[in-house]
Order: structure tokens, then C-alpha cells, then sequence
């Protein structure tokens, strides 16, 4: 292997240890520190920042690297060390749903009795005697209580003008836009094959996240034919292998999940409006699941 006389590749694996032991101190001085600062601090190489630790961190959150910079090292730092990135050996096994999330979302469909209205596009709130009114391209309806799930981004539009405070909370958390293509061309793969995974980051100069996602070995499928998503590349494949397109916005995190958590303790149920979504933590579907949770306690 060409990599067992690449000094690059020392420089990285030295950085990873570094990296390691410095994460499982915890020191508090990391809390406010954000990560590009934090690596200048302690001397990490270029080659262990360019490599590894801003690839890993712009493919988890489809961010530009330009804003993985601002993230603060608390945030990270807790977020690998929950899911085991930290350790050398024995790293915990990533799993995915079988057939993808819309699994789960067909079986809380199919086991909870709950009234859907689709394509009601909400424009705005109106709080009227304790009664919430919601406009949307259809019609008006009123409710005791709401709950947003939905992106702060999209929240802050509907919220009343007078909901300052709210929007300012909300302010904490913003949004990156990605393309994700879906498509049957190997070119942005390695071209050993040998080498590709589950996923694999394109490393550029434009500050465009680019990753593309193997979905054969992410889903197991049973396809002699090899399918990819691709993040922000769609340039870049041949045109007549692309399938399909979708736009998708991933959250920015500036703040420590803490801060921001207790931020939200000072609007949750104002008004009788709730909020929960995958923001309130580090952006995942599990983070989504434990922020509803917190607000059906309100309402229990």
C-alpha cells in the first residue's frame, strides 16, 4: 500500500489520535472555542484538517467548510464522542432503516389514528382569545394548541410580526441548501473500487459540499446495478444517468445543542406554540424523535 510510505498519511493518523485524546478530556475551555480555532490552537496539521476531520464534518451535516469553521468544538466534540468516533478500534456500527425512513413514516401512519391534510400550505398564524387560527392556501381552521416541526427557517415566516422574541430564538439555527441527485454514474467514485464506501467526499476548492452517498451497501441492494445520491454534483455526472433531483435544506449549527435547548426553554408553549425538530439537536432523525418527546411532556 502506497499510503505505508506517505508522510500525508502519518501527518493525518497522528492527527486522529491527537484529536481523540484532546475530545475525551473534555476540557471546558473547548466550549466556546470554535473548531477552526481550536485546531490552530493545538497545532493540528493541514493535512489532518483538510483530509479527515472537515471532510467527516461537512459529509455528516452536508455543510460548506466554510461554515463547519464557525461550529464549536463542544458541539463536535460531544457528537463524536456519542457516536464513537473518538475510539480507534471497536466503533460502533452505523445502521440504517431498512427501505429508508419512509418506513417509519408509513408505520405511524398506519398505527395512530391522526387526521392529515395535505398539500395545506400554512402562510401565516393569527392568536385570537386563546385561539390559534392557521391560514393556508386552502382554508382557515383554529386550535387550542399548535406544534412546529418544520424547519426555524420556514417558521419564522409564519410566526406573527410580533413574535420578536421567538424569532430571534429561532435566529440560532439556520439553514444550508443542497441538491441531492440521484443517478447510476460511477465517475465520482474511486476508481478502485476497492476503495469506495458508504460515503465518499470530493474534495474541492469552491466550498460547495460534494459527497456522494453509495446507496447498493447504505440500503444492501440487491441490484447488479450500482445507484448513487450525489450532494451538490449534479455538473458533474453525465446528464443521461441522472434519475432524479431533489432540493433539501440541512441545518447550520453556530451553537452548543445546550444553548440552544435552554434558548427554546424560554418560548416552548408561549402562546400555547410549540416547537420541536431535528435542530434541537444535532440534526438527525433520532434528534427530531427526543425533541418531540420533550414537547408531548407539555402536553401530557
Amino acid at each position: 500500500n502506497k499510503n505505508f510510505f506517505s508522510i500525508k498519511f502519518y501527518k493525518i493518523i497522528i492527527g486522529i489520535i491527537k484529536f481523540n485524546i484532546l475530545a475525551k478530556k473534555n476540557n471546558q475551555l473547548f466550549n466556546e472555542l470554535t473548531i477552526d480555532k481550536f485546531l490552530k490552537r493545538y497545532n493540528f496539521s493541514s493535512e489532518f484538517i483538510k483530509y479527515y476531520l472537515y471532510p467527516m464534518c461537512s459529509s455528516i451535516w452536508s455543510n460548506p467548510i466554510n461554515k463547519i469553521k464557525h461550529y464549536k468544538t463542544h458541539f463536535l466534540i460531544k457528537f463524536f464522542i456519542n457516536h464513537g468516533l473518538v475510539n480507534i478500534f471497536f466503533r460502533p456500527q452505523w445502521k440504517v432503516i431498512k427501505n429508508g425512513s419512509n418506513q417509519y413514516v408509513k408505520r405511524i401512519i398506519k398505527n395512530f389514528k391522526i387526521k392529515f391534510l395535505l398539500n395545506h400550505n400554512v402562510n401565516s398564524i393569527k392568536i385570537n382569545k386563546n385561539k390559534i387560527f392557521i391560514n393556508s392556501n386552502r382554508k382557515t381552521l383554529n386550535y387550542d394548541f399548535i406544534i412546529f416541526s418544520n424547519h426555524t427557517d420556514e417558521i419564522k415566516k409564519i410566526l406573527p410580526k410580533g413574535f420578536k422574541k421567538q424569532k430571534k430564538i429561532l435566529s440560532l439555527v439556520n439553514y444550508q441548501k443542497n441538491e441531492a441527485c440521484i443517478h447510476t454514474d460511477n465517475s465520482l467514485m474511486p476508481k478502485n473500487k476497492f476503495n469506495w464506501s458508504s460515503w465518499n467526499f470530493i474534495n474541492s476548492n469552491d466550498n460547495i459540499p460534494r459527497l456522494t452517498y453509495w446507496m447498493n451497501y447504505l440500503q444492501n441492494l440487491k441490484s447488479k446495478k450500482d445507484y448513487f445520491v450525489s450532494i451538490n454534483s449534479s455538473t458533474l455526472i453525465n446528464q443521461k444517468k441522472i434519475i432524479k433531483k431533489i432540493k433539501y435544506s440541512h441545518p447550520v449549527f453556530k451553537y452548543n445543542k445546550e444553548f440552544i435547548f435552554k434558548k427554546l426553554q424560554e418560548i416552548q408553549g408561549v402562546n400555547n406554540i410549540f416547537y420541536c425538530g431535528a435542530w434541537c439537536g444535532y440534526g438527525f432523525h433520532e434528534d427530531g424523535v427526543v425533541s418531540a418527546k420533550n414537547v408531548a411532556k407539555y402536553l401530557i
